[in-house]
């Protein structure tokens, strides 16, 4: 998954910020919009 371009919460274009987690290594988890907090999980293939 692409980080999404618009906030499906607050509507704002842009706003997303990447989630990281460890272990084994810093990765990308999901991203969190800088506008209001909601949170997108990262789909895994």
């Amino acid at each position: 998954m692409t980080k999404p371009t618009r906030c499906p919460d607050c509507g704002a274009r842009d706003s997303f910020t990447n989630r990281y987690a460890t272990g084994g290594g810093w990765r990308v988890v999901g991203y969190r919009c800088t506008e209001c907090g909601e949170t997108v999980e990262k789909e895994t293939d």
